[in-house]
């Protein structure tokens, strides 16, 4: 079994849930051979770990906290011939790996290519059209996104998406389980000891992109009034801030210690707020239409907060209540194995 990855650069969320999912493949299929395709960070995450081509991807013009359409695509204006341009340059490695099939997250040249050598082709991602339908605050720059997307879909075999609610099938959408880090809980004093803290802090999720560089930068000068404990992962500048770190293979053991997180709302950070029963006050990008997706879905769990000229009065509001927020929690039944269930959809389709 070949299976060829083509994965966005864009943040670690998608690089992580594709290496999650490499894992549990080969615990079903031990022989099972892998080859990655990737840029910038997803590039630089894979190449120690399995055979990986550099491609050329997204560019994000990703200072502020909020997605612009025109900037975007002034960035990307060339990006069907650069798409082009590297799956000529690598069409003989490809070629010679003879993938049986094509898995993309969340990057269109994964279909072109299994087009291209005549194979099918799995898009995962963690857009939801079927939510949008019913998203109150639709937008044009949002329906040009979803509209988008979609029509990848449409153009995709079938698509994964890891859903914090939903399961089963519409269409060639299947939606599994929230896929996380596989990780075992430890003894917090052991953790706390480990990591030098001496209380619980709340930690600060950037993802792996700039998008809340500024966003980080506030809540520094807010926590200056406040006095909380910070440690701030993420984002591609060096922050100064004693606790800053832009990415640890252990951020789990963080999470787990954690008396709460603020956070965008990338797919993988809420999924392990879920499944750790983490209290989170949720910043999604501004016009970001999957973001703007995972904060809805999740609006009723999480304290979710739309407007940021209010950032101040949300932290203070997200630190008194997130007691209350652990009771709704609780309730919820996550279950941590979408890495597994979209494992098993991969290896289906490839021996059908």
């Amino acid at each position: 079994m070949k299976i060829l990855f083509v994965v966005t650069g864009f943040g670690y969320g998608d690089s992580i849930r594709i290496d999650s999912v490499i894992s549990e493949i080969k615990k079903l299929s031990p022989k099972a051979k892998i080859l990655v395709l990737g840029y910038s960070v997803s590039y630089n995450y894979f190449s120690s770990k399995y055979p990986c081509l550099k491609m050329n991807g997204y560019k994000f013009p990703d200072r502020d906290m909020k997605f612009s359409t025109s900037r975007f695509m002034l960035k990307n204006f060339y990006l069907v011939s650069r798409w082009i341009k590297s799956f000529m340059k690598h069409k003989k490695a490809i070629l010679d790996f003879n993938p049986d099939i094509v898995v993309s997250d969340f990057e269109p040249l994964g279909i072109i290519i299994a087009r291209k050598i005549g194979v099918k082709c799995i898009s995962i991602f963690g857009f939801d059209p079927e939510t949008y339908k019913t998203y109150p605050h639709k937008n044009m720059t949002l329906n040009l996104q979803a509209k988008y997307i979609s029509r990848l879909y449409k153009e995709s075999d079938l698509v994964i998406i890891p859903s914090f609610k939903k399961q089963g099938r519409v269409g060639n959408i299947i939606y599994v389980n929230p896929i996380v880090r596989k990780y075992s809980p430890k003894n917090e004093i052991n953790i706390m000891r480990k990591l030098r803290l001496t209380k619980k802090p709340i930690l600060v999720m950037l993802g792996g992109s700039n998008y809340g560089i500024g966003l980080a930068n506030k809540i520094g000068k807010i926590n200056q009034k406040l006095k909380q404990e910070l440690i701030i992962f993420g984002g591609r500048e060096q922050l100064p801030y004693l606790h800053y770190v832009r990415f640890k293979e252990n951020f789990l053991d963080y999470l787990q210690v954690c008396s709460g997180i603020i956070t965008l709302a990338g797919n993988l950070t809420l999924s392990e707020c879920l499944t750790l029963k983490k209290p989170a006050l949720v910043l999604p990008i501004k016009d970001h239409v999957e973001q703007q997706m995972n904060a809805y879905s999740l609006k009723d769990v999480f304290l979710v907060e739309t407007k940021q000229n209010s950032l101040e009065k949300s932290i203070r509001n997200f630190i008194k209540n997130k007691e209350k927020l652990m009771v709704k929690l609780n309730k919820m039944n996550v279950k941590p194995n979408g890495a597994r269930q979209t494992a098993e959809i991969i290896i289906k389709e490839v021996v059908k």
